[in-house]
């Protein structure tokens, strides 16, 4: 795949402010961009500069580590080793979420996956031990929460799910031991929602509220909206455009999930609930986005997953040509049926639906890098480059030259965007035109 649309403005912001990424995590109060995506920007590009491969390479890297937490997470949350490793199959090959694996600019939602579900892990398995977080477990918590906090702004629900844990897993004590708990895990769920208030006035307030696409739409049209598009890239396959059947998918979810007193599943379905919260109210968010809500899913379908599995299992074990397998045996076979089956769906959907469009998206992109390494321009520090023409309705061009020539003294202009007067046209160093597809150097 080539560089996603968004690659270059995310790479030329964190290339241009290389020491922001050391500092800017700890000031949450500050409208900072995404601080932890520096991380994976900026070494990528200072290795192996324009080449897309390798930033694929490493963002393929993360998703491994987001599926293997997701396994420990599900563990963690009482869940058999069974239903555990479906969760993670279904994490690592989900054809609705396509461009989580395929996008690198979705680098955000990997990481924001992978420090949320590594922080709620270690809350889990001390409360799951009937204790609370030892110091070292502490600290360890609060740096993931706020490296979360860091990738995106899908964290801010943290505080809420620990909570919910709490509740749905029976470690909220009585009106007489409420004291002990704030002074023990309280404690800790305190900062996390201290550091999620700095990150919603700084990232959210402070910052992305103001930037176009990020504005809330408060109303249910806008919660159908959402909920169809979570549904079409969960299930693959959702075309309804009315309420009956969103209303009664989630009746059943809700009724499948609180009708035994089973702690895993009524935690997976407020995990659903309250996880896609920060842009469920935002327009046209879909895919990538799900990185977070998609652990919960994925374990609520581990679990039933295995359920109706070994029902299936139970279900055939008379017949003639199956009554002499073990059950183990029985439930392997269904077992690969199923996978199969998911295998199938999911690359024809992405075959047919997905791989064209996003491949069509970093074209642009693509075709003027190519440009660039075929004319291999150089320009002396301190000059004015200016850009005639370009194909980009946005400001990629400017984004691509920045990153090419690496020199911060050299000044980028678009003379579509903001033209030069004659004069100050003739100044400049080097003046290029796109011309038929071409970059071509005029001066």
């Amino acid at each position: 795949m080539p560089f996603a649309a968004d690659d270059m403005m995310n790479l030329a912001e964190h290339a241009r402010h290389p020491w922001r990424m050391v500092y800017a995590p700890f000031l949450l109060w500050h409208d900072f961009y995404r601080p932890m995506g520096g991380w994976f920007y900026v070494p990528v590009y200072r290795m192996f500069g324009l080449h897309p491969a390798p930033y694929h390479a490493a963002l393929l890297g993360l998703v491994l580590l987001y599926v293997a937490l997701i396994y420990r997470l599900a563990r963690a949350l009482g869940a058999e080793p069974l239903a555990a490793w479906l969760a993670a199959l279904v994490a690592a090959y989900h054809a609705g979420l396509a461009n989580l694996y395929y996008e690198t600019s979705h680098v955000y939602d990997v990481l924001c996956g992978i420090f949320y579900a590594a922080a709620l892990t270690v809350w889990a398995r001390a409360r799951s031990e009937g204790r609370a977080l030892r110091r070292g477990e502490a600290a360890a918590f609060l740096a993931l929460d706020l490296c979360a906090l860091n990738s995106k702004e899908m964290a801010v629900t943290l505080p809420v799910v620990l909570v919910a844990y709490e509740w749905l897993y029976g470690r909220l004590p009585g009106r007489g031991g409420i004291g002990e708990w704030l002074r023990g895990p309280g404690r800790i769920v305190a900062a996390s929602a201290a550091m999620t208030a700095a990150a919603i006035y700084g990232r959210v307030i402070g910052g992305l509220a103001h930037v176009a696409g990020y504005a809330g739409s408060y109303s249910l049209a806008q919660v159908a909206a959402f909920q169809r598009l979570q549904f079409q890239d969960l299930f693959l396959q959702w075309n309804y455009e009315g309420w009956v059947l969103i209303v009664a998918a989630w009746a059943a979810l809700t009724y499948l999930a609180w009708r035994k007193p089973r702690p895993l599943a009524r935690f997976c379905w407020v995990f659903v609930v309250v996880a896609p919260l920060p842009v469920e109210f935002l327009e046209g968010r879909s895919m990538a986005v799900l990185a977070v809500p998609l652990m919960g899913w994925a374990i609520l379908g581990g679990v039933a997953g295995v359920a109706a599995m070994r029902a299936i299992a139970g279900a055939i074990a008379d017949d003639p040509g199956l009554r002499r397998l073990a059950p183990e045996a029985r439930l392997a076979m269904v077992m690969a049926a199923v996978i199969l089956a998911w295998a199938v769906w999911n690359r024809g959907y992405y075959v047919r639906d997905v791989r064209p469009a996003m491949w069509e998206t970093g074209r642009p992109t693509a075709e003027v890098i190519g440009q660039f390494e075929r004319l291999q321009p150089r320009v002396r520090p301190h000059s004015t480059v200016v850009f005639l023409n370009d194909p980009f309705d946005g400001w990629d061009m400017a984004f691509i030259a920045d990153l090419w020539f690496h020199d911060p003294t050299v000044t980028v202009r678009l003379q579509k965007k903001t033209p030069l007067a004659p004069a100050e046209l003739a100044r400049a160093e080097a003046v290029f035109d796109w011309r038929g597809g071409r970059l071509e150097r005029v001066r």
